[in-house]
């Protein structure tokens, strides 16, 4: 299977202002408060300041429903960490948002804790599924690329929901068949979002790149093939497969 197989939203962030396209469909992530850019893992990648309020968000709809396997991949260089208080609680890293009219659904990455112990945290709750953080707990550096990626694996999968970072798995919990007969996420980075868009004012203070979306479970191979050892991967090499071969045709062409 080729890296490109699946892959539904992928924004490089290379844009050094205004709206940051995504790679295959004509969405963009608006950027709110006036974000910067510096240099990413791959290219550039979104600046993003706590204490400005910055964040980016897609309105359009995510192409993952409500019974449907997913990962994400994305890497995070902080600036400043948590402090462990009110707003600086926790910083959003990525937040899956939707409220179906029956139940409020989110699936969160998020940066918490306090200046000694830090948490990179990913989290599922609604539509079937009770908050159940899992944690990868670690002196988290700044100034440091991370690669951090999200598996899900629906219904009630025996650690169907795992979290790597660095091509390292960290951690992994039981994932359960969701009630929500309809689930169609909006996406946000930056910030911490509920399940009807409503920000909480945790916003991350740091650089983020290379994020891509997939509506399958990335095996470990491709894991590691993204990492590369610690530099990354760009959109022109998912674009050609990777190294499981291939080549991929995008399935729009936009003018």
């Amino acid at each position: 299977m080729a890296l490109s197989d699946n892959l539904e939203k992928y924004f490089s962030l290379d844009e050094t202002s205004g709206n940051r396209e995504c790679e295959i469909t004509a969405d963009a992530l608006v950027p709110q408060n006036s974000p910067s850019y510096g240099t990413g893992i791959q290219g550039n990648a979104i600046d993003i300041e706590d204490d400005s309020s910055q964040y980016l968000y897609d309105s359009s709809v995510v192409s993952i429903g409500s019974n449907t396997d997913f990962s994400v991949s994305l890497w995070i260089k902080i600036e400043s960490l948590p402090n462990g208080g009110g707003s600086h609680e926790s910083y959003g890293v990525l937040s899956f948002y939707d409220n179906d009219g029956s139940y409020n659904i989110y699936r969160q990455i998020d940066l918490a804790g306090s200046n000694t112990e830090q948490l990179i945290r990913t989290y599922c709750a609604g539509g079937g599924e009770s908050y159940n953080p899992y944690n990868w707990t670690s002196v988290v550096a700044t100034g440091t690329w991370y690669h951090i990626v999200f598996t899900y694996e629906y219904g009630n999968v025996t650690n169907g929901n795992k979290l790597y970072v660095n091509n390292s798995l960290v951690a992994q919990v039981n994932s359960k068949t969701r009630d929500a007969g309809s689930w169609s996420p909006k996406m946000a980075i930056g910030e911490l979002m509920d399940s009807n868009g409503n920000g909480y004012g945790r916003y991350f203070d740091g650089l983020i790149d290379e994020v891509g979306i997939w509506s399958r479970v990335l095996n470990t191979d491709e894991i590691e093939d993204l990492y590369n050892e610690g530099s990354g991967r760009d959109y022109d090499y998912i674009l050609t497969g990777g190294s499981a071969g291939g080549i991929w045709v995008p399935r729009t062409t936009f003018m």
